[in-house]
């Protein structure tokens, strides 16, 4: 509390004393940056923020964000951006659309638990990438670390997830095509729609993956310490 009287009592003196710009006039009393000791969606929300309290003319503590990290901007033209997400929008739209009808038929493989689990898991996935296509239409071209995994890595990581429970939903679909049913030709056509689905979602990853993105510093990286 003394320490913090003695910085207003100066921003007071440095005030009157006038002839100084409003950045001079702010004094600094503490930093704390995103990726410090604090919980783990804590410190994903804010990495690359920096937060800093000041003491401003009249004695009061205002607090800032600012954002230090590392920005990130596609490689790509207006034009581009637009034809890929459509195409992601229609490579997701198949693919979900597949498995969802091959999980849903009323064949002995979709009858067993673990069916019904791998079809779960592939559903959340699709979902998944769905929070990464959401994001990539509502964040801005030039992007800050977390905006670059809510959009970019959501949907990479996503398809991944989404494309092996497929891909276990269609060998066990192929599993009861030979061993265990005389339903040969339907489960048959659930294991390639399954495997479709997975190749699908999976082209969808490998453009996201082939964008570059160019990263830059930010102008304040570095600017704001104790």
């Amino acid at each position: 509390m003394e320490d913090q009287e003695k910085v207003r009592q100066q921003t007071e003196s440095a005030s009157a004393a006038g002839g100084t710009s409003q950045e001079e006039e702010e004094t600094v009393i503490s930093v704390w940056h995103g990726s410090g000791n604090t919980s783990f969606f804590r410190r994903r929300y804010f990495d690359g923020f920096t937060q800093y309290e000041t003491l401003n003319a009249n004695g009061k503590i205002q607090r800032h964000n600012v954002y230090t990290g590392t920005w990130y901007t596609q490689d790509l033209t207006r034009e581009a951006r637009i034809r890929y997400r459509c195409i992601y929008i229609l490579l997701w739209l198949a693919a979900t659309a597949l498995l969802t009808l091959c999980c849903t038929r009323s064949v002995d493989a979709n009858m067993a638990w673990y069916s019904g689990v791998a079809a779960f898991v592939g559903l959340f996935g699709f979902g998944w990438v769905a929070v990464g296509l959401f994001n990539e239409f509502t964040v801005p071209v030039q992007r800050t670390i977390g905006q670059y995994r809510a959009s970019s890595k959501s949907m990479q990581r996503g398809a991944i997830m989404a494309a092996a429970a497929s891909g276990i939903c269609g060998l066990i679909s192929l599993f009861y095509a030979f061993f265990g049913t005389e339903r040969i030709g339907v489960h048959l056509l659930l294991a390639l729609g399954e495997a479709a689905a997975a190749v699908l979602i999976l082209l969808l990853r490998r453009m996201e993956r082939g964008i570059n993105y160019i990263q830059t510093r930010s102008k304040d990286a570095g600017k704001y310490t104790m």
